[in-house]
């Protein structure tokens, strides 16, 4: 029963792993193209402080 449920979760998580790739791929030429899809990630190197 042990190697079923691990070979199903295996091939559950295998088709999630697709199913994201390929919806990474089908996103990519969007955020190229669209700079306003990314213009939050200008922010990612900058120094923020907190204030009190």
């Amino acid at each position: 029963m042990l190697i079923i449920e691990r070979t199903l979760k295996t091939i559950r998580e295998s088709e999630t792993r697709k199913r994201m790739v390929k919806a990474a791929e089908s996103l990519f030429e969007d955020y190229k193209n669209d700079k306003e899809l990314i213009a939050f990630t200008q922010l990612d190197f900058e120094e923020f402080y907190e204030t009190k």
